[in-house]
């Protein structure tokens, strides 16, 4: 039988209720439960468990991840939630490629123009870099100079070059370092010092391997160390063997060609041009042997029944993604505060903060859960790669065509001046008066958007989910060490809290479930065009599926209207295996293609879609600013 209930008593939340104690267990009584509110104090409690030293940045791996599970596990046990994960558990268990590891053949040999064999010992002379490709490859080395093609800066190590089935030698940096009248970064790096980036570069050049060195003239007096191989880390690879070599070594190794590592970068100073040069009778033989590491995490479910016989049976998501960055890994916007812990109070345990206390607040909610079922999902690795919430999609505890709307909070926890953002408000037809109808608490909400975008909403929307992503805004202390809990707005936070407990009330009450509006209507409703998106380098406008793959290539799970891959005609499911020039492994690759090209620059785009490999002709765009 159907249940007849009122939206707005079962929303207002009374401005003198008392909010329970956010680590307080409930003691369940046949007593009707107090009123009560979502408070600042309840949520700062939950940030301030969430992101201190001891959940050691809740990182893949981590005790202290394993124990920030535990804790949300209880708190939905304690808000009347039911067991939604894996076996009468509160937990859906995945693993997560997160790193590599030495193996057991990993071997560099070095030769010098006077045919001297050069010994070296792993670790200590030389070291494979993590996105090394486990391959070998014995050929000549030039040297490359910094490895960095900039035609915008008028720069290219490779030009007049050819080192095609050769090993490039290479400095770590970029020229012009700390000169404040660089025509690169000066005092800060720029993308062309990326590792990876030198990496691929060389292999798009026809390089079969890389040795890095550190540069000399701006680093006087520092360490000759070699780069960590770290533990965390994504894995994918850059399709060339690359390693770390000390420059001792590589000093023995150019000492018969009278040269030096100092030498050949004093020749790109004072040139203040490439000087990249053949390397006569100088070679390398290299070995790497890496092997992927995998970590068990998880997803934490509760479920909050709905009272409705049939409209029970579908379900709105609530979610928020509660890892971050542990110890700093290569995301880490801190790259000199490697292996300090990084608390991550609103990336993202702001908004698992609001996921706890909306649950608490509708779960004890005195007029009783509303007619559909609510979904809570904490989801683990997001910032691995959406790799939580890709992993419920393609493993759904709950059926996806049942699943009415996906609500996500990520980095609610910086308000100010009480302005949110909402994107994937353009994702359903009613969320916009949804949003107006429940802003109780008067906030200035810029709703908007379809539902792509960098947080786990994405892998709900790829499924023709209606999704809502509620934001604070960036700012300075994201991905560093400085994000702490004692900078959160609380009452801001509360203020989230709130409205998005309204506003999923009001999507598990209505009596119709939202009207999705799939990414192309979207656009022609808005008079959009394909230069939308953000992102680096040329625009492309295909949406990648981060679900983990060992196949090479970028599967996608769809394209942005209007963009340059719809009008090439690309579609869900295709597989991205070649971008123009550019070979396509994976994710990194396709981001050196599209900051390769220009604007304007039509190439052709490879495809797999089933068992057939396609060739489309894309026209690339600008992005909008």
């Amino acid at each position: 039988m159907n249940r007849t209930r009122v939206h707005a008593p079962f929303f207002a939340l009374a401005a003198g209720a008392l909010a329970l104690a956010a680590c307080t267990p409930v003691t369940p009584t046949n007593a009707a439960p107090e009123k009560r509110t979502i408070s600042a104090k309840e949520v700062q409690h939950h940030v301030d468990v969430l992101a201190a030293d001891s959940m050691e940045g809740r990182g893949i791996g981590t005790k202290g991840l394993d124990d920030a599970a535990n804790y949300i596990a209880n708190e939905f046990a304690h808000s009347g939630l039911k067991p939604g994960g894996v076996d009468g558990t509160w937990f859906q268990p995945f693993e997560m490629t997160v790193g590599v590891r030495l193996g057991t053949n990993d071997k560099l040999t070095l030769s010098s123009a006077d045919n001297a064999k050069i010994p070296l010992t792993l670790n200590d002379d030389w070291r494979p870099l993590e996105f090394s490709e486990s391959a070998e490859a014995n050929a000549p080395v030039v040297f490359a100079g910094y490895g960095i093609t900039a035609p915008e800066l008028d720069w290219d190590d490779y030009a007049g070059l050819d080192v095609t089935g050769k090993i490039v030698l290479l400095l770590r940096h970029e020229p012009q370092e700390k000169d404040p009248h660089s025509k690169f970064g000066g005092a800060e790096l720029t993308r062309y010092s990326e590792l990876r980036v030198k990496a691929i570069n060389a292999r798009v050049h026809g390089a079969v391997g890389l040795i890095l060195v550190n540069d000399v003239l701006a680093h006087a007096g520092e360490d000759d160390s070699l780069v960590k191989l770290a533990a965390e880390g994504d894995a994918s690879n850059a399709g060339i063997p690359a390693v770390h070599l000390k420059r001792a070594a590589a000093d023995r190794m150019l000492s018969g060609s009278h040269l030096s590592v100092e030498r050949l970068e004093r020749a790109i100073a004072e040139a203040n041009k490439p000087a990249s040069r053949v390397l006569d009778n100088v070679s390398a033989s290299i070995d790497v042997d890496l092997e992927k590491t995998k970590k068990p995490v998880k997803n934490v479910i509760g479920v909050l029944p709905g009272v409705d016989p049939e409209m029970s049976k579908e379900a709105v998501v609530v979610g928020a993604h509660y890892d971050h960055l542990g110890y700093g890994t290569r995301d880490s916007l801190d790259p000199d505060k490697m292996g300090q812990v990084h608390n991550g109070a609103d990336d993202n345990a702001s908004g698992t903060s609001a996921l706890m206390a909306i649950a608490r607040f509708l779960g004890q909610h005195p007029d009783g859960p509303p007619r559909r079922t609510l979904i809570f999902i904490a989801f683990s690795a997001e910032e691995a790669g959406l790799g939580g919430s890709s992993f419920y999609v393609g493993h759904p505890t709950w059926p996806l065509d049942r699943i009415v709307t996906m609500l996500n909070m990520d980095m609610v926890g910086r308000m100010k001046d009480k302005r949110l953002v909402v994107f994937g408000a353009d994702t359903a037809s009613e969320f916009h008066q949804i949003l107006d109808d429940d802003n109780v608490d008067k906030l200035s909400i810029s709703a908007h958007g379809d539902g792509y975008g960098p947080s786990d909403q994405t892998a709900f929307y790829g499924k023709n989910i209606a999704v809502l992503h509620f934001f604070t805004g960036a700012h300075s202390d994201y991905h560093r060490t400085t994000d702490d809990a004692d900078k959160i707005n609380s009452e801001g936070l509360a203020e989230v809290a709130r409205l998005v407990a309204r506003v999923a009330g009001a999507l598990a009450d209505r009596d119709r479930r939202v009207t999705f509006v799939p990414s192309n209507n979207i656009a022609q409703a808005q008079g959009q065009v394909g230069s939308t998106g953000g992102g680096y380098g040329a625009y492309f406008g295909s949406i990648p599926d981060f679900t983990e793959s060992d196949t090479p290539g970028v599967q996608i799970t769809g394209t942005r209207a209007g963009s340059p891959a719809e009008k090439a005609g690309l579609a869900q499911g295709d597989r991205i295996v070649k971008f123009g020039e550019v070979t396509i492994n994976n994710l990194y690759d396709l981001t050196f293609a599209l900051r390769k090209y220009k604007p304007g620059d039509a190439i052709d785009v490879v495809v797999v879609r089933g068992a057939d490999t396609k060739t489309m002709k894309a026209t690339l765009e600008k992005r909008s600013e």
